[in-house]
């Protein structure tokens, strides 16, 4: 299956995956100034995720 569908897929998991580094590392930026809860309000809790 070639064509179309492999690259769009390669690219959907590289962008995926930079978002989940840039999420994790705005939550850790969080922690450290004791603000996670408005990290948290910007990317929902575990049952609003889209991601």
């Amino acid at each position: 299956m070639r064509g179309l569908y492999c690259p769009s897929r390669n690219y959907r998991n590289l962008v995926k995956y930079y978002t989940n580094k840039n999420i994790g590392v705005s939550l850790l930026r969080a922690k450290k100034k004791n603000d996670t809860d408005r990290v948290m309000s910007l990317y929902g809790n575990e049952s609003e995720r889209y991601w």
